[in-house]
């Protein structure tokens, strides 16, 4: 493996875990731990990455269920044959899809563009770690439901390649 590390959809606690793996073969003997999840395994042979969403349960001392863990899935890479941009955007899109089901976003409006009910602002109240707008984000853009699944996409986007710039 070359490189892991965390993204955050946007301003909380729930996170994906990014891999970036120098071979197609180390990936895919991570993505083999999930195959209960993907019964066509043969598929992996032709992925050049894959997002993996999943929900963990912590355990209290008594051994029965607790909350929820923070960490929402993994997004694999591998180098070869094509690593760059253009797939790191699929990936994330497909994270972003489960994280909004996960948040409860309205997916129906964030395709279709209606308004959200006006507590998107209060919810998102900015994005940690963007240099450019971080808690300066005007109340009427984040109105908009696609307009905060987008702000996640451009997020998410943003951390994987500051983090991996120098190697892409």
């Amino acid at each position: 493996m070359l490189e892991r590390f965390k993204i955050y959809p946007e301003w909380g606690k729930l996170y994906y875990e990014v891999y970036v793996y120098d071979t197609h073969k180390g990936m895919n003997e991570h993505a083999l731990d999930f195959k209960d999840w993907y019964p066509d395994v043969n598929g992996l042979d032709n992925a050049g990455a894959l997002t993996i969403p999943f929900t963990v349960f912590k355990q209290k001392p008594d051994g029965s269920q607790g909350g929820m863990s923070p960490m929402i899935g993994q997004l694999l890479f591998c180098r070869e044959p094509r690593f760059d941009e253009v797939v790191i955007a699929h990936e994330c899109l497909h994270a972003l899809v489960f994280y909004s089901l996960r948040k409860g976003m309205d997916i129906e409006k964030v395709f279709l563009g209606q308004e959200a009910e006006g507590e998107m602002s209060k919810l998102l109240g900015g994005i940690p770690g963007n240099r450019k707008v971080s808690k300066t984000i005007p109340d009427e853009i984040l109105a908009y439901e696609h307009e905060r699944f987008c702000m996640c996409h451009t997020f998410m986007m943003e951390q994987i390649i500051d983090k991996l710039k120098r190697k892409l």
